[in-house]
């Protein structure tokens, strides 16, 4: 049995919650655009090639109502709910917490933002995760980010992938449309 089927109106789902949330702050045409690139990012069409990516549509709904709360409605204590539900189905989003941080407003509510939803993510990290979870692993090491090697790596095999093998790519694309048979 095809399990993709129960993730697919995720999909549809995420791509109207982030048009609502984006038309909220910025206008109908460039939130347009935002919808537009999102559903062609990785996150966001990762439901359409892997059914067990069914919590990057999820935790991009999440975030998209942390947004929502953070700068159009003004409502910390949602808007670090949302952010947290949204980390905890989708590590990939915790970097964007600098986001949330620099869309609210006064520093008294950026600090409480940051105090809840890292205290929060960290317990949950450190203490309830591995005492309820037998299996538990850690995905994130922080240790990494600072080895030169690997970063210069990441920057070497990014450059790779943005100058030589998307070009390659839609070159052999091309070519092989002739062997398909419309």
């Amino acid at each position: 049995m095809n399990l993709s089927i129960f993730g697919t109106p995720f999909f549809p789902l995420s791509l109207a919650v982030v048009y609502w949330v984006a038309k909220n702050i910025v206008s109908k045409e460039l939130a347009s655009l935002i919808t537009l690139l999102y559903s062609c990012s990785v996150i966001g069409t990762s439901i359409q090639f892997s059914p067990l990516m069914l919590n990057s549509n999820l935790a991009t709904i999440f975030f998209a109502l942390s947004i929502y709360y953070a700068y159009v409605r003004d409502k910390i204590v949602p808007s670090s709910l949302f952010f947290i539900a949204s980390v905890l189905s989708y590590e990939i989003f915790l970097p964007l917490i600098l986001l949330n941080l620099f869309l609210i407003k006064e520093n008294k509510k950026r600090i409480l933002f940051a105090i809840l939803t890292t205290g929060f993510i960290v317990i949950f990290r450190k203490i309830i995760q591995p005492g309820l979870f037998v299996n538990s692993y850690e995905r994130e090491f922080v240790g990494k980010i600072f080895e030169l090697k690997r970063v210069a790596l990441v920057v070497i095999f990014d450059l790779k992938l943005f100058f030589k093998d998307i070009f390659m790519v839609i070159y052999k694309g091309v070519l092989n449309m002739k062997k398909c048979m419309f």
